[in-house]
């Protein structure tokens, strides 16, 4: 069982980039990532795709369970074949529920309407140019974009 960094106990610890017993040293980044209606791409690059009118997990942190990240699909007009992305919901454990909507941004159900917007004591911003939405969850290093 590995445990996080300054816990103290019998038991390994984990680094800064999740690794058991790593050193802090040898962060690798991934991305995932999802395109138009249906495809979606996982962190070690596998295609996919889904025409299911349901919720997706995307990514999910197993480490620390700081963040998880929804993909909410809707069979557009009634076509089963045809979906679409509803939504994009970022659950953080710091900060509740972050909702990317084709009408904008919500925090726990509240509309957000200045950007960029600071959210929480961790740094997380939410920016929008045009119709594009980059959330950045400050602690994690998580980037999601809409």
């Amino acid at each position: 069982e590995c445990r996080r960094l300054g816990g103290m106990g019998i038991g390994t610890i984990v680094d800064v980039c999740g690794v058991c017993n790593g050193d802090g040293t040898n962060c690798d980044y991934g991305e995932c990532s999802v395109y138009s209606d249906r495809h979606y791409f996982t962190f070690d690059d596998y295609a996919h795709n889904f025409q299911g009118h349901c919720e997706y997990v995307l990514a999910e942190d197993f480490v620390g369970r700081d963040f998880s990240i929804h993909v909410q699909n809707r069979n557009r007009h009634g076509n089963k074949y045809v979906p679409y992305i509803k939504a994009v919901a970022i659950k953080a454990r710091a900060l509740g529920v972050i909702k990317l909507l084709k009408s904008g941004v919500e925090i726990n159900g509240q509309s957000v309407g200045v950007f960029p917007h600071v959210v929480g004591v961790d740094g997380t911003t939410i920016d929008k140019r045009f119709s594009d939405i980059t959330i950045k969850l400050g602690l994690s290093g998580v980037v999601v974009r809409w």
